[in-house]
């Protein structure tokens, strides 16, 4: 385990932090969900959840890829395809919130109405954990994922 550590770059570390996030934004924006809130729940939620999972499926093989051929290309193309189900997750959560947002933020209708006001404050906090997230793993198409390959000594001449 230590020496797949020793491989990492600080991208995969940023890469790995942005997966951490995505997975801790998944859980707050089910929690912001109210049994009462049908339309999310049944149209948009299962989207979230399949694109943060296509995410980090994404994230896992830019890793793994990463660590197997160093560099290259389907890094690259995978981390760009863990950033599009990222931002794609985010507007889905947004179209999904946008009623709950809408009503309790910028409006008072429901105003002191405390399951309203939790699923907006809770389900807002959980949009901006999915920013962080697909930031951090735009941050680390900056940088390399695996550190270069030393190459062998040679054999000493006799």
């Amino acid at each position: 385990m230590l020496n797949l550590l020793k491989k990492l770059s600080i991208g995969s570390y940023l890469l790995l932090a942005g997966a951490l996030a995505a997975v801790v934004a998944l859980i707050v924006i089910i929690v912001s969900c109210s049994p009462n809130a049908f339309d999310f729940w049944f149209v948009q939620m299962p989207w979230v959840i399949v694109l943060i999972l296509v995410a980090l499926v994404a994230i896992a093989g830019v890793i793994f890829f990463a660590i197997k051929k160093g560099d290259g290309i389907i890094p690259t193309v995978l981390a760009l395809v863990a950033v599009m189900a990222l931002v794609f997750a985010l507007i889905q959560t947004i179209e999904g919130k946008q009623d709950v947002l809408g009503t309790v933020m910028f409006s008072d209708l429901e105003k002191g109405y405390a399951p309203a006001e939790t699923a907006c404050y809770v389900g807002f906090t959980g949009m901006i954990i999915e920013i962080v997230s697909a930031v951090l793993v735009m941050a680390s198409l900056f940088f390399g994922y695996a550190k270069p390959q030393e190459a062998a000594p040679a054999p000493a001449a006799e």
